[in-house]
């Protein structure tokens, strides 16, 4: 019989087996379609957040590692993972306050033996707003605050629709190494996601049927860079993780390119 690649509905049925940690319906929306979505890749280390006063236009090669989580003993499935491959562009206005991007990647699950799994293709894009820049200690180190949003949806994976949205507040450090710069961040947020499925295992009556929900939950993504002040490679690798009970998190590295844009 085929699978789908919402491999997430073995994990549903182990948590229908343990109802003293089974989630609510709202909680695996917001997880399930934000981690097979691009809201779900990390690392993210937008332009603005290094705090240069400079325009600046970019592309990235991403790989993000995905986990379902540990949800019990599952048999044969056993832990239910994914590699999401994809890449990016970007770009920074008005004296680089302003970021924004676009996205794309494909999911590929680590199908256990015995099972057809399906992968989806997703796209979305993102906007950053610096709102404060200081200096830290002298002009080579600097800390900036910033609003980033982002949002994406699924294709290509058959009747089943993900959709998902992000809003954080990242927290960058900085400090100049030549020229270039050693980057750390956090960003707590919040992920929406919007699930639809016509065969999916309801965690609150263990009923196979259609599925459609929502629903939001707090997020946390940091990570650390090492990339160009002006134009030049970079790399940087990241998390992500959704405050779900038993929800595994998201693994990532980006390699990158910029350059100077007027």
């Amino acid at each position: 019989m085929r699978q789908r690649f919402l491999l997430a509905a073995s994990a549903v049925c182990a948590v229908c087996a343990h109802p003293a940690s089974a989630q609510n319906v709202h909680d695996l929306s917001a997880y399930l379609a934000t981690v097979l979505t691009t809201t779900g890749a990390s690392p993210v280390v937008d332009a603005p957040m290094l705090g240069d006063s400079v325009n600046v236009f970019g592309v990235q090669a991403l790989y993000t590692h995905l986990t379902f989580g540990d949800f019990g003993d599952l048999g044969p499935v056993g832990s239910v993972r994914a590699d999401a491959f994809g890449g990016a562009v970007e770009a920074s206005f008005l004296g680089g306050r302003l970021g924004i991007g676009a996205n794309a990647a494909y999911i590929v699950p680590d199908c256990p033996i015995g099972f057809e799994c399906r992968g989806n293709a997703s796209a979305g894009g993102s906007a950053i707003v610096r709102l404060a820049n200081a200096a830290v200690g002298d002009s080579a180190g600097r800390v900036t605050l910033s609003v980033r949003t982002a949002g994406s949806w699924s294709f290509d994976a058959g009747s089943d629709r993900y959709a998902s949205a992000t809003v954080g507040a990242p927290i960058a450090f900085s400090a100049r190494e030549g020229h270039y710069r050693i980057l750390a961040f956090g960003a707590p947020g919040i992920a929406w996601g919007s699930l639809k499925t016509k065969t999916f295992v309801n965690p609150q009556t263990g009923e196979l049927g259609p599925f459609d929900h929502s629903g939001a939950r707090g997020m946390l993504s940091g990570g650390i860079g090492f990339l160009p002040d002006r134009a030049g490679v970079g790399v940087q690798i990241g998390f992500q993780k959704i405050f779900v009970s038993q929800a595994g998190a998201q693994y990532g590295a980006a390699l990158t390119w910029s350059g100077l844009f007027q």
